[in-house]
């Protein structure tokens, strides 16, 4: 209401400027100049509706300001009362109504004290799950850790045997190549010594024939 109020206040106090304004620009005289016609205004044309509506606008302009000084002063004695109003007094209890209390208390402790333990519950076994978790995955870890050490090992005992087997291969090889070594130079000694004998025979032969 007071807002409402205010706004008519904002509108009422526009127009009566504007209005004022009209007066002084047409009657070229202000608003306080004495003339022969009116006391307040130049008696020309429009100057009756203008001053009508100057009165009607200055009424409304008053009555709403006396209206909101009263809405204001109402809510200044209600804030004040709501200050300093008396404390209100409660009556004493029953016995029935403290025990009622009490019951209560009791009641809600016990659901407080149930909630709690629902919590503490529900957190140690999340703590536990990630406990569980952890350890799985500890676990799996270990396994893969040994799973790479023997594999390393494996490997390492795989090349070692390749190792081995390649060293008694090569020295195979050399032995192989060693023998055929020896055969072949002796295939070659054969031969010269047949060569040898041969040319002999031959010798002997010539030698024979020359003779005879």
């Amino acid at each position: 209401m007071f807002g409402f109020l205010l706004a008519i206040h904002v509108i009422v106090t526009v127009l009566l400027i504007f209005i004022i304004l009209i007066q002084k620009s047409e009657g070229g005289s202000s608003l306080f100049a004495s003339g022969s016609g009116n006391s307040m205004f130049n008696a020309r044309g429009t100057s009756n509706v203008l001053t009508k509506a100057t009165w009607g606008l200055a009424t409304i302009f008053l009555l709403n300001c006396i209206l909101m000084a009263h809405i204001s002063a109402n809510k200044v004695k209600a804030s004040s009362t709501i200050i300093t109003g008396t404390p209100h007094v409660s009556k004493p209890l029953s016995n029935k109504a403290i025990n009622d209390l009490n019951r209560g208390k009791d009641d809600n402790n016990k659901t407080n004290l149930n909630t709690d333990n629902k919590q503490t519950k529900e957190s140690k076994n999340k703590a536990e799950v990630k406990n569980n978790e952890g350890n799985k995955t500890d676990s799996k870890l270990e396994s893969g850790l040994k799973n790479n050490k023997e594999e390393k090992l494996s490997n390492n005992t795989k090349a070692e045997n390749n190792n081995v087997e390649n060293k008694n291969n090569n020295k195979l090889d050399n032995a192989v190549k060693s023998e055929n070594i020896n055969v072949n130079n002796n295939k070659i000694q054969v031969d010269a010594s047949n060569n040898n004998n041969t040319e002999n025979n031959t010798k002997q032969d010539i030698n024979k024939d020359k003779k005879g």
